[in-house]
């Protein structure tokens, strides 16, 4: 290795030499050098900015000469040892690249360790071996997150450092995201079952990862501190958190109240699950990231319901040199000074005004309403070099005088009087007081013990503090949390509904509506309507904060106690098919109300008898959600519902009129004191069965306030791109200002439209705003029929799938959608038509229509959904049916139900890949790397086909064939455990049962086996239908199979919870109802097999009717002709004479000698078109005239 080394030093001292000559004979004339000084002062900016060219930086000249001298004392030396010259090896000015740490997000939960050091090794790295130093995994959400630490970086990552962009990396089975910033929160360890989540934020101009490791890269926080804790029987998910604080040439204007909110919403986005919301919580803050949790945990104490939740669940807090009174930053001004972050240093001078009233809110918010919590303070007690600039390369570095820049007085301030022994010394500076690089060195180990200690602490603290919200739920408690299955409520709330603009919304306090609503100690409900765009869904998250804050100071001090206030919500949300329904608004409301143990025993009783399936029936969750609100525990319920307009509309006990009607009974409850009120409050459009049902309600007809739109144009504009001047973005707010038409939804779209301009001048903007049209539809029919006229097929096929998919795809769906056709046979044939879909391109495509909504987690990755900007937008195309302009797709009509033939063939083309089946016959409970449409084809080709198998039979041939790998590999993920024709009956989707009896199967025997009659006796009603078509078993002896399977059909009338009590009791009844919807619904030769196969079966005068109205004479006289008994009112007798001839009556009367002839009944005869006067005929033959005072007109 010497050897070598010495070789190079002697061809580069040689090299140099050569070269040096040259430019010493040009510098002999002073014209050439006046010329070439003048064209490098021109050039030097790109020269010295471009890698290339590194080799004319004065740093790169001083160090290779610097090598050049040592070189030369050895050059005698070497030369006896190598014969090796100058012109044998060419001059190498590589620099060695510098030790880095990568983080890749959404790496599938699949991947192992060793699956990815072996793809990360396969990266190009020009012939150089990559020396991955550390790598860890943590999983979240389903997702892993790696950090890798390398020794040499590869090629693809050169851009990445702490300030560097995110890169794309597409491996063969999944892609990941790269970066080096580390900006939000990463997740650094995640074991199963933690106890508590340890989060970490660094300080100004820190890095997430950096500010905790030493110099070989080693993280004390990944590499030691998992396996010490674990050594002590403890587990904590390690969090850090990273922030933008560059201090030179930065540009960016934030202040510790910004940093602090972002951190916040971070922090609940990482917390949304209910066994993540309440764990423990320990902070580590270290210098500016003290003051951010400072500041942070002030407002959560302040804030909503997962606001209160992290303040609840801060146990403890451990500083690191942090300036609660000011830090010595004489240096730092002097870096900041004329930059937007120069008064984020002003602000953490010593004596600065904003840090005391930071430390007032502090104490008074934290330390003494959480009197059990911990705070422990370390500092430094090493000076640490102040920052200058470097004369000869003009970068700042530290190599000034040494000073304390954080006093043991300001970094010990926060620590509760007389808590000494919280206060504790670290042998460094402050840069270095929180790198340890050695799991044994003192200060580690002192740090250590602290957490160890309040780790064992924090879980009891904690879990008293939320003990009245979720007191020690015994296993049948949780299991009925569990079976209600509840939707993300909080989750939707916190992410996908904009808060509001800044002072905006001041005039709620004034409104004599709304503080009627809330004051009034009666129960009461308000509806606040408004046409698209007007701010209700933002207005509803500012009154449930606003309600949520009136009761924060029984919340903090131990939780809800009886009598208190309550605010419960659900905002629906057509988008997504979890928040569109009855069903998920009362499992939801009745989660939100489940806070204490007394409360649990109106779930129970209906738990005990039904078990989990209580929760499938509406009918029930009505029941639990009417005894909780009316429980004594509870004082004034707030109950904010909002976008009702969304709520699916169906029929039965899933509508929004059943919704409403309900509502409507719990609001009129009498016998309930004052004392105890229940307050509605709803928000929708002015739709028309909407007007019906709240038309006597208190009405608030919302209408953006001028005001408030003035200061939402001003916030949005203050957001436009920084190539907007001043003077553009005055233009801009002064014309949309003008505009009398104004929402808060056209403001937005409107100020995206004009972001998108290039170098727009005052006159092309004002155009651009003119002729923007102000009617919302005409405004969605010009800025997609523009998206269409620019983007052509991929962006209407891009909105189809949107558009009419069962719920939103993810971006990766998306792209595995539109690359495949209907006649694709497998995966490998999409690949070319494979579509790259990311945020920016989605944004790029149709970015004025579509909008891409963060995960779960908040991240903006490939499980990312897309969606229409507003639902309004997403009615427009369905209802207009801009979209379906092409034959090609073989569209339905815009008024039909959203039945895509193209989309079901798109699924079934998919379910039938050759390599999907072969691969992976039966699928596991993990998602298949590489085949990421293949849940959605699975779970909705269905909702798609509709019931005309004409255009898609030959694809759902393999589908029903019990034999083939499709029809397993489909039945096995939908949850059906057989693999015969039982399987396919048994499917749950209504139609298919129809197709396997149906003209277009010609490969299937359509004699069905007594095994699976058993099967579709316990089907939808449909199938039991075609049961009684095809096979020669009675209604009852169906009936009788069904209750053996204890599985009843799906019709809403039949889903009563005591249906199997009924059918043991009573099956008459239960018969009859079955009879009733048979008569309702099927087909004429259903019914006609029904009659004849039971000819004992009585048939109910609404039963009659509904025969008779079908004006089917054949049926009829087949009615009548029937042993059984068959009730025949006034009523039902009309309907036989308006229509039937006289062979009818024949038969009617011998069922109907006691009907007397009414005025009513003549009047009916006369509109028999066809038989009036031969029936008038026979019934005044054979019927006695009505024996009444009133004059019978014959």
């Amino acid at each position: 290795m010497e050897r070598t080394l010495s070789h190079s030093r002697t061809r580069h001292s040689r090299t140099a030499r050569n070269m040096l000559l040259p430019i010493w004979n040009f510098l002999r004339r002073p014209a050439q050098v006046l010329c070439f000084a003048v064209l490098f002062y021109v050039c030097r900016a790109r020269i010295f900015k471009n890698p290339k060219f590194r080799c004319l930086r004065l740093p790169f000249w001083r160090s290779f000469l610097t090598k050049l001298s040592l070189s030369k004392d050895q050059n005698s030396n070497e030369r006896t040892k190598s014969p090796t010259t100058a012109a044998d090896t060419p001059p190498s000015f590589d620099v060695p690249l510098r030790p880095i740490t990568i983080r890749f997000q959404s790496i599938p939960s699949g991947v192992t360790e060793n699956d990815l050091r072996g793809v990360l090794g396969s990266l190009d790295n020009e012939g150089k071996d990559t020396e991955i130093l550390h790598l860890s995994l943590a999983e979240v959400n389903s997702q892993q997150v790696a950090t890798v630490s390398y020794g040499n970086v590869p090629k693809i990552f050169e851009r990445c450092d702490r300030y560097g962009p995110e890169v794309r990396i597409a491996f063969p089975e999944y892609e990941t995201y790269a970066d080096a910033n580390f900006i939000g929160l990463t997740a650094l360890c995640t074991p199963d079952a933690p106890i508590v989540d340890i989060v970490v934020v660094c300080g100004l101009g820190g890095h997430a990862f950096g500010s905790w490791k030493a110099s070989h890269q080693q993280n004390w926080l990944r590499d030691f501190l998992p396996s010490d804790l674990e050594s002590n029987n403890l587990r904590a998910r390690i969090l850090t958190y990273g922030y933008d604080s560059k201090l030179v040439k930065s540009l960016c204007n934030t202040s510790i109240h910004d940093l602090s909110g972002r951190f916040l919403e971070a922090l609940k986005n990482a917390r949304t699950q209910l066994s993540e919301a309440e764990r423990p919580l320990i902070f580590l803050g270290h210098s500016l990231g003290g003051l951010i949790i400072k500041h942070a945990l002030k407002e959560a104490g302040q804030g909503g319901e997962a606001e209160i939740r992290i303040f609840k669940s801060c146990h403890s807090i451990i500083f690191f040199g942090v300036p609660n009174k000011g830090i010595a930053t004489e240096s730092l001004m002097s870096m900041v000074e004329g930059q937007p972050n120069e008064q984020l240093v002003r602000n953490i001078l010593p004596g600065s005004q904003l840090l005391e009233e930071l430390e007032k809110e502090f104490y008074r918010q934290f330390i003494d309403k959480l009197k059990d919590s911990e705070v422990i303070s370390f500092y430094e007690t090493k000076a640490s070099p102040t920052t200058q600039v470097n004369s000869s390369t003009g970068q700042w570095e530290r190599t000034g005088p040494k000073q304390l820049l954080v006093t043991k007085d300001s970094a010990t301030r926060s620590t509760r009087g007389g808590e000494f022994h919280h206060q504790l010394a670290i042998q460094a500076d402050h840069l270095s007081m929180v790198k340890f690089g050695s799991p044994h060195s003192e200060d580690y180990q002192m740090v250590l013990g602290r957490l160890v200690t309040l780790m064992k602490e924090a879980p009891c603290v904690v879990s008293k503090r939320f003990q009245p919200y979720r007191q020690r739920l015994s296993e049948v408690e949780l299991k009925c949390i569990k079976a209600l299955n509840s939707p993300d409520y909080l989750g939707f709330r916190e992410r996908q509904i904009a808060k509001q603009s800044k002072d905006t919304l001041q005039w709620v306090t004034n409104n004599e509506e709304i503080q009627n609503w809330i004051s009034d100690k009666t129960n009461m409900a308000l509806w606040i309507k408004g046409t698209p765009g007007q701010g209700k869904t933002v207005l509803s998250r500012f009154l449930i904060k606003q309600l949520e804050q009136r009761t924060i100071s029984q919340t903090v001090s131990g939780g809800e106690a009886p009598g208190q206030s309550k605010v419960i919500y659900f905002f629906f949300y057509q988008q997504d098919p979890n928040l569109r329904t009855v069903s998920a608004a009362l499992r939801s409301l009745i989660d939100q109300l489940l806070i204490a143990p007394p409360l649990f025993q109106h779930i129970l009783k209906f738990y005990g008898r039904e078990g989990s399936r209580f929760a499938r029936s509406n009918e029930i969750l009505w029941k639990i959600f009417k005894d909780i609100i009316q429980d004594p525990y509870f004082g004034t319920i707030y109950c904010v519902i909002d976008a009702l307009d969304e709520c699916e509309i169906q029929t039965g006990k899933d509508s929004r009129k059943e919704f409403l009607d309900r509502i409507g009974e719990l609001l009129s409850a009498q016998g309930r004191a004052q004392k105890h009120s229940c307050k509605l409050l709803i928000t929708s459009r002015p739709e028309v069965d909407i007007l019906r049902c709240l038309n006597n309600l208190p009405l608030l007809d919302l209408k953006a306030h001028e005001g408030d739109i003035d200061r939402h144009i001003e916030e949005e504009v203050s957001k436009l791109p920084n190539e907007f001047s001043p003077a553009t973005r005055d233009t801009i707010e002064f014309e949309l200002k003008l505009r009398s038409e104004t929402t808060f939804l056209w403001t937005s779209i409107v100020l995206k439209d004009v972001s998108r301009m290039v170098q727009p001048t005052p006159l092309e903007i004002r155009n651009k705003i003119a002729q923007l049209p102000g009617d919302l539809d005409k405004l969605y029919r010009d800025l997609v029929a523009k998206t269409l006229e620019r983007e052509g097929d991929k962006a209407r096929l891009t909105m189809l799938w949107v558009a009419y998919a069962k719920r939103p795809l993810s971006l990766r769906e998306l792209q595995a959608a539109l690359a495949t056709k209907p006649n694709s046979r497998s995966k490998e044939e999409t690949l070319d038509n494979m579509p790259t879909i990311t945020v920016d391109s989605i944004g790029r495509l149709a970015g004025m229509v579509l909008k891409v909504v963060p995960d779960s987690k908040g991240r903006l990755q490939e499980s990312a959904k897309v969606e229409f900007i507003h639902q309004s937008m997403k009615e427009f195309c369905i209802q207009s049916g801009i979209l379906l302009d092409r034959e090609d797709l073989n569209l339905v009509s815009p008024a039909q139900a959203p039945v895509h033939p193209y989309l079901a063939k798109v699924c079934l083309a998919y379910l039938n890949f050759e390599d999907l089946v072969s691969s992976a016959p039966l699928w596991n409970s993990k998602p298949m790397h590489g085949y990421s449409f293949v849940n959605y084809a699975v779970e909705n080709w269905h909702h798609h086909s509709g019931d005309d198998y004409s255009d898609i039979k030959t694809l759902l041939y393999p589908l029903v064939d019990p034999q083939s790998p499709t029809a397993k590999f489909w039945c096995f993920n939908s949850r059906q455990v057989s693999h015969t024709t039982e399987l396919i009956l048994d499917s749950r989707v209504p139609h298919l049962g129809r197709f396997v009896f149906s003209e277009h199967n010609t490969k299937l025997s359509k004699k069905v086996p007594s095994s699976v009659v058993k099967r579709v006796a316990a089907q939808v009603f449909d199938i039991m239908t075609t049961l009684i078509d095809r096979t020669s078993m009675t209604v009852m002896e169906v009936i009788f199979l069904a209750s053996e399977v204890k599985v009843f059909p799906e019709h809403a009338r039949l889903r009563k919870p005591a249906l199997y009590r009924i059918l043991r009791e009573d099956p008459a009844k239960f018969f009859k109802e079955v009879a009733h919807q048979i008569f309702q619904r099927s087909h004429r030769i259903t019914i006609l097999n029904l009659l004849a196969r039971d000819p004992y079966m009585g048939i109910s005068a609404a039963d009659a009717e509904v025969i008779a109205k079908r004006q089917d004479n054949d049926l009829t006289l087949h009615l009548l002709r029937r042993k059984g008994k068959v009730e025949i009112t006034e009523v039902v007798f009309m309907e036989f004479v308006r229509t039937y001839d006289r062979q009818v009556m024949e038969r009617l009367l011998s069922r109907t000698r006691d009907m007397k002839i009414t005025n009513a009944i003549l009047d009916v005869v006369l509109t028999n078109e066809f038989h009036g006067e031969e029936v008038l005929e026979f019934l005044l033959a054979n019927w006695p005239l009505a024996d009444s005072g009133d004059e019978v007109w014959i």
